[in-house]
């Protein structure tokens, strides 16, 4: 079974690949279909490569034959590289066997394997790896931008990744070459099915619980809770303020929003962060305690020593800025060749965006707030996140309606 970890965007409520071999995969080798990948780096023993963070997720980007470029989320939370079946036809990568791919919602997907590929992530290279190749994603639509893909991680298994949130870089590092960071808080890093854990305390506002979260930046929320973790502890109490979800592989996860009074990470504690609670077991999240996601990652510059299995964090620029609690309760999915139309995919009940009139089905049409900026996904996401009054105009069936919503701060 694929474990795809997060690969979880909260609602906006807020390859490249020459060919080698496409021989089937073995039924052994579905739990790590990229045990026997190799790489290889340009020059000496490191590869820096620049990122795009948006809609708080690192997407890196990747040329193709065609000599345009495409985007691979960098997911953590994914336990094996993934690629759209519509990029794979693209390619020309076919499929040689079939997996099981979980995800955060209740559905489990099956998804073709490809045989083994070599591709290039500009200056490092991969050789012989095997993609799931899943047979719908909403990447593209999420983002607004031709992300075709995951990096998982059983990949990245022999390599030291540093990701330097402000300055939107990875480098990727054979471990050595490594040396660890100065001064930086080292945490013991606990590989599992669902991928990579950490150790973290969370405090309600009596109490406090230590648990194993998945690290995932492929989810850009901040920490979230699973039922499982939540019914060991009910001695952990907080007051939710709002209804939330997420979408990812499987479908979708209804959560509750509150505050953490802290969140300890070896010696670092972020206080008042945002809190979801899932409201049931299933997925990938009923088998952990929770996930901490890039809302957190980015306060932080990170090394990923994988060999040694060890996690450095040092805070970055970002560290001290305080968090959102604002929530729109409304999915916008982007389609069209560039991307430019901008439909509302789910409303929540309840929420801002119905206090405000939103309905699935609307189109965004423009976005007062914007000016002369265009009405893109990377555009829209931040207004979604902040107090104030955003002036829509959607198109709905023949008429264009002007629509006013309001993003309070509902703990204020």
């Amino acid at each position: 079974m694929i474990k795809c970890g997060g690969l979880a965007a909260r609602f906006l409520l807020g390859l490249v690949a020459s060919l080698a071999g496409l021989s089937p995969l073995r039924a052994d080798d579905a739990d790590a279909p990229n045990g026997d990948v190799s790489f290889t780096f340009t020059h000496g023993n490191s590869a820096v490569i620049p990122c795009k963070f948006i809609l708080n997720s690192l997407l890196i980007q990747v040329p193709t034959p065609d000599k345009k470029f495409v985007y691979l989320l960098f997911d953590t939370g994914a336990n094996a590289p993934m690629i759209s079946r519509e990029f794979a036809e693209k390619m020309r990568i076919r499929s040689g066997g079939e997996v099981p791919a979980m995800g955060i919602g209740q559905d489990v997907t099956v998804s073709g394997v490809s045989g083994g590929i070599d591709f290039s992530l500009g200056g490092l290279t991969f050789h012989g790896a095997h993609w799931i190749i899943l047979p719908s994603s909403t990447l593209e639509a999420t983002y607004g931008l031709p992300v075709v893909g995951v990096l998982g991680m059983d990949l990245l298994k022999d390599l030291v990744v540093r990701i330097d949130f402000p300055a939107e870089t990875i480098e990727f590092l054979r471990r050595s070459a490594f040396q660890s960071p100065a001064g930086a808080a080292d945490l013991p890093l606990t590989p599992s099915d669902e991928g990579y854990l950490v150790e973290a305390t969370v405090r309600s506002v009596a109490t406090s619980a230590t648990g194993h979260f998945l690290i995932d930046t492929g989810n850009n929320g901040t920490l979230e809770l699973s039922r499982r973790f939540q019914d060991r502890h009910p001695e952990l109490s907080f007051r939710t303020f709002a209804r939330n979800g997420a979408t990812g592989v499987g479908g979708t996860l209804l959560t509750s929003e509150a505050i953490c009074p802290a969140l300890s990470l070896g010696s670092f504690s972020l206080r008042d962060s945002l809190v979801d609670l899932d409201q049931t077991a299933q997925g990938v999240e009923a088998d952990i305690d929770g996930i901490i996601g890039n809302e957190i990652w980015r306060r932080f510059n990170l090394v990923f020593d994988l060999p040694d299995n060890e996690l450095y964090l040092q805070k970055n620029t970002h560290f001290a800025e305080p968090f959102s609690y604002v929530t729109a309760g409304m999915n916008v999915l982007a389609s069209g060749s560039r991307y430019e139309m901008l439909t509302v995919h789910e409303v929540l009940p309840g929420s801002a965006s119905q206090r405000a009139g939103f309905q699935k089905g609307d189109v965004l049409v423009a976005l007062e707030e914007l000016g002369s900026a265009p009405l893109t996904m990377a555009n829209v996401y931040p207004l979604l996140h902040r107090a104030g009054i955003c002036h829509f105009t959607v198109q709905r069936d023949a008429e264009k309606l002007p629509l006013t919503l309001e993003l309070k701060n509902p703990v204020r």
